[in-house]
């Protein structure tokens, strides 16, 4: 290639290359129309009209914003601030623009409709949700506007009817359905369809893309780069959250020391945190097997007659870590003791054929069980079934394993909060 034409294709390549790295940049200042005051922290929003990423940036203590947008082409430039009329205009960036905005902003008396407080001030998750309730690249939804719902009942009824395209069901990009991170006040979470009821949230903010969810919300590696984020905000502080409201009954059976047993549990309404469980348990046990047949036979059971045994236990139960379904599998640990009761017996007389009626004082068992169970969340009754196994110190004969019990049962809510 003889070097002029090479001259001519070096340039043309530098040229190409300096299009593609190219960046555009919106940069300008935020005012109040009557005072020409600037606008401190001014939410600033690009957003792309052919479909391009949207860039968002928040004005400096004087006013000023700098927005870098990588693409060219129209762009609707959105100013949002508390008290004053939302700003827009049209910018058309081409490559290596840097374009100029003077945003003058209009204060508006807003007569606000009566709203319902929970609490007698906000807390720190709540303070987060006002501060981004009027960002236009989301979709938020606070209390008024979660009742004015006819049809919701559960978190995704909200999101299938506020979120244009934002359902779980219909929505699709790429042919492929739509998914959404959740996270209760800040936190991670996996339970939310069923389990949480409408009327503890304070607030809840949908982001249908990615690059919409704000930063601290935003983990690839676990939920890739198509899903969305559903942000709930609680109405209930901690004092509120410990206030029970699920009771169980159930039924179990287990072969060996314990024959069978019924059971009432009290635990609070928050599936996905591990909270304090309350648990009494009534049915009959073999004494053989309890205490060995020696024992029993020097007591004077009857081989045949099963007693009764009480037992209480209190511990933590919570979502079964490092395996699926976190909204429905479970475990629980707790320690707790046990009464048995002797009860009357008949004993034989030394030197005699004659049986007299005598009565043994209980004795008592102390120990923990561990447990795994699966439940399903169908709403206000909850069928559940699990395994559960533990050790006991008895006093009468030392440390006994417990027989593997498989319990069935149904959890009810009673009442539930009305904060």
């Amino acid at each position: 290639m003889c070097p002029a034409i090479r001259a001519v294709v070096f340039a043309f390549g530098l040229c190409a290359s300096t299009q593609v790295l190219s960046a555009q940049v919106v940069a300008g200042v935020v005012t109040a129309t009557e005072t020409g005051q600037p606008l401190v922290g001014a939410n600033i929003m690009l957003e792309g009209v052919q479909g391009q990423a949207n860039v968002a940036g928040r004005s400096d203590a004087v006013g000023k914003f700098l927005i870098v947008v990588r693409s060219t082409g129209a762009y609707y430039l959105i100013v949002n601030y508390i008290g004053f009329k939302p700003a827009s205009s049209t910018v058309l960036l081409q490559a290596g623009d840097t374009v100029d905005v003077q945003v003058s902003m209009v204060p508006v008396v807003t007569e606000l409709e009566p709203v319902t407080v929970y609490g007698t001030r906000l807390t720190r998750e709540q303070l987060e949700f006002e501060s981004r309730k009027n960002v236009s690249w989301g979709y938020w939804f606070d209390r008024p506007a979660i009742d004015s719902l006819k049809y919701a009942g559960t978190v995704m009824d909200i999101v299938e009817q506020g979120v244009p395209f934002g359902s779980g069901l219909a929505a699709s990009r790429g042919g492929t359905r739509q998914c959404y991170a959740v996270y209760l006040d800040g936190r991670d979470s996996d339970t939310f369809q069923s389990e949480y009821p409408l009327r503890w949230l304070y607030g809840m903010e949908v982001y249908i893309k990615y690059e919409d969810i704000p930063i601290r919300y935003r983990n690839p590696f676990r939920y890739g780069y198509n899903c969305g984020a559903i942000l709930l905000w609680s109405n209930l502080t901690p004092e509120v959250l410990a206030t029970p409201t699920y009771w169980t009954g159930a039924v179990g059976a287990a072969p060996g020391i314990r024959e069978w047993s019924a059971e009432i549990t009290w635990r609070p309404g928050i599936p996905e945190r591990y909270v304090t469980v309350a648990r009494v348990r009534a049915g009959t046990y073999s004494p053989y097997k309890l205490l060995g047949s020696e024992i029993a036979d020097g007591e004077g059971f009857l081989g045949d007659v099963r007693r009764v045994f009480v037992s209480v236990y209190v511990g933590k139960q919570g979502p079964a870590p490092l395996l699926p379904w976190k909204d429905r599998l479970y475990l629980r640990v707790a320690p707790g003791g046990t009464v048995y009761w002797g009860g009357t017996v008949q004993r034989m007389e030394a030197d005699s054929t004659d049986f007299n009626v005598g009565r043994i004082a209980p004795f008592f068992g102390f120990g923990g069980e561990f447990a795994l169970g699966y439940r399903i969340p169908t709403g206000k009754i909850r069928p559940w079934l699990e395994a559960r196994t533990g050790a006991e110190y008895i006093t009468r004969t030392g440390l006994r394993w417990l027989n593997v019990a498989v319990v069935l049962g149904l959890e009810l809510e009673v009442g539930g909060i009305d904060p």
